[in-house]
């Protein structure tokens, strides 16, 4: 059978990107294209793909496919080193549903440098007219960030009666908490300023969105940790995640 060159991942426009990220995303590529057939689109979505990226910005790599999500996928593509690259796998029933909710993902698609689209999938979809997500979205959204909010709650609770145990007074304390928090604060920060009419699709334009909703330098510091901590700290210090805490509580009030 005769290779399509329009499919062929040379094909790729790689200088759309940033040079530091064109072989981590063209290896990636290249990886899911010689394993699964049922792949629909590549696009870069967030930061890189609006040119607001700064030096430790990480790419999202949004992978469409037909069907399921793939088992195991990770067993079969070797990600790239730089850990900067992150790859968003979403099946195409997924991408319908946050179009149908003009989700802060349509959005952010919407937004997207594409980077594979042989049938025109991705194109279709920047045509679609968006407007802000709906309240069902939000609510269902809500719900399930609701359920990591009680779940870090109680493991702040628990490492709290730990550090009350064992720890003592002038010696250095090295209890954690992992980043569930910082999680929720984020994406109670994202549900937030879309009450407001906003839509941020990259960490930097949810940080002034959040600063035109509050004035106050506990919430801005608090929140600005939160954002560092998110998808790049595995673990946070009790001080910290006790911040975090209560910024995630303060929105989950506005909320």
């Amino acid at each position: 059978m005769t290779k399509c060159t329009k499919c062929a991942p040379e094909r790729i426009p790689l200088k759309l990107l940033p040079e530091r990220y064109r072989e981590a995303v063209r290896s990636v590529i290249e990886q899911i294209l010689s394993h699964y057939r049922s792949t629909i689109a590549f696009a870069v979505i967030g930061s890189v793909a609006e040119g607001t990226y700064g030096v430790h910005s990480d790419v999202d790599l949004l992978w469409i496919m037909r069907g399921r999500l793939p088992r195991r996928y990770w067993r079969i593509i070797e990600l790239p080193k730089d850990p900067r690259v992150e790859l968003v796998a979403l099946p195409k029933r997924s991408i319908e549903e946050h179009f149908q909710h003009a989700t802060t993902m349509a959005h952010a698609i919407q937004r997207s440098i594409v980077l594979y689209d042989p049938c025109g999938y991705l194109a279709s979809l920047k045509q679609r007219e968006l407007g802000l997500p709906d309240h069902e979205w939000m609510v269902h959204w809500f719900s399930h960030w609701h359920r990591f909010y009680r779940w870090g709650l109680e493991m702040l609770r628990r490492q709290r009666r730990h550090h009350r145990k064992y720890c003592r007074r002038g010696r250095k304390c090295y209890c954690d908490v992992d980043d569930t928090l910082a999680r929720v604060a984020v994406n109670f920060a994202i549900l937030l300023v879309e009450c407001y009419g906003i839509v941020p699709t990259h960490k930097r334009a949810l940080w002034r969105a959040f600063r035109t909703i509050t004035r106050s330098q506990r919430w801005r510091r608090a929140f600005r940790m939160a954002l560092r901590i998110h998808r790049e700290e595995r673990w946070i210090a009790l001080n910290k995640a006790e911040l975090i805490a209560s910024l995630a509580k303060w929105l989950r009030r506005r909320l």
